[in-house]
């Protein structure tokens, strides 16, 4: 019979804890390089706001179509707006407002959306990621990949809104006219696909 005595018993409870960090490292740097693509060709790139920008709307006027849709959605100034302008709550939602829906006399919270200007589609900014090359073994690279939303796009309220059921999306497309991407599509389920994150 084999005994295996307490150096032996530590090193195998230090290698087994080496090989969950590598799996856990190796699980989060595979959904790093799955995003990558997304912003790897300039040209398609959801990090690039001329891309992305497509049919741009002043808040204004995504409203006024949107509220001959349903006439019970509201868009009011995000709180931030009234906080110390030197306070990070302010820097980050300065350009942001709510989006709220009246039933009777009560205001009911939807989402935040964006309060100037809106993309057809969301912008993101972009962080590097370290990736494997094909062996987890072997060296690693250094890619592009989203991060954090910008601008959120006109089309995603929209979807977000059909998602709610409070409008449809025979009014959608008659208002705004149907999405030219997969995304859309899939999104709005006139399609099948699958998304790319």
């Amino acid at each position: 019979m084999l005994v295996k005595d307490t150096p032996v018993l530590k090193r195998h409870q230090y290698m087994k804890r080496v090989e969950n960090t590598r799996g856990v490292a190796m699980k989060g740097s595979q959904r790093d390089a799955a995003g990558a693509p997304l912003v790897a060709d300039k040209r398609t790139s959801v990090a690039n706001p001329e891309v992305q920008l497509g049919r741009r709307f002043t808040s204004t006027e995504f409203m006024n179509k949107l509220r001959s849709i349903n006439k019970d959605i509201i868009m009011e100034p995000h709180p931030g707006l009234m906080a110390p302008p030197d306070t990070a709550y302010h820097r980050m939602n300065k350009d942001k407002a709510v989006l709220s829906l009246l039933i009777g006399d009560k205001k009911i919270y939807l989402f935040v959306c964006e309060g100037d200007y809106m993309p057809e589609w969301d912008t993101m900014n972009t962080s590097k990621a370290k990736v494997p090359v094909d062996d987890p073994g072997g060296p690693w690279k250094t890619v592009d990949i989203p991060w954090h939303l910008v601008k959120r796009g006109w089309r995603t309220v929209l979807i977000r809104l059909l998602h709610k059921r409070l409008v449809t999306l025979d009014a959608v497309e008659r208002v705004f006219g149907a999405g030219n991407r997969q995304s859309w599509k899939i999104l709005t389920g006139k399609g099948m696909g699958e998304l790319p994150y």
